[in-house]
């Protein structure tokens, strides 16, 4: 039987694969059509698409805290996550139709990085690897 330790490095491997995956459906995926679900405008939410943005790449962040690494694997994890979501937004105003690139989405994907790693750090940190 393998130990819990190794499940759980696997289960979080997977959970962020998954994620990584998610995230860039979505993210390249067509805009939303008017009065759609997806279509944000809708719900009258002030900055809604801006607070998805920080939750969705936080989450990213929490979820690479899971996977096992050293404090500086981690680190440079987080930068490439940040990076990647800069690169998604390039990509949404340059090849997808019905989309545009935001500079405040990019902003928001990358505070949403550091959000998730603050939220981390201590745990990550006392690993001590």
């Amino acid at each position: 039987m393998l130990p819990v330790k190794t499940i759980k490095t696997y289960i979080a491997r997977v959970a962020f694969c998954g994620y990584f995956v998610f995230i860039t459906a979505i993210s390249l995926s067509a805009g939303a059509e008017k009065n759609s679900l997806l279509d944000l405008q809708q719900y009258g939410v002030l900055f809604l698409d801006k607070m998805l943005h920080l939750g969705a790449y936080g989450a990213f962040a929490l979820l690479a805290s899971q996977l096992d690494l050293s404090f500086r694997k981690f680190i440079y994890t987080c930068v490439g996550l940040a990076s990647y979501g800069l690169l998604l937004e390039y990509c949404q105003g340059q090849f997808i139709l019905n989309r545009e690139a935001s500079w405040l989405d990019a902003i928001a994907n990358v505070a949403g990085i550091i959000l998730g790693f603050m939220m981390s750090y201590k745990r990550v940190r006392q690993k001590g690897q």
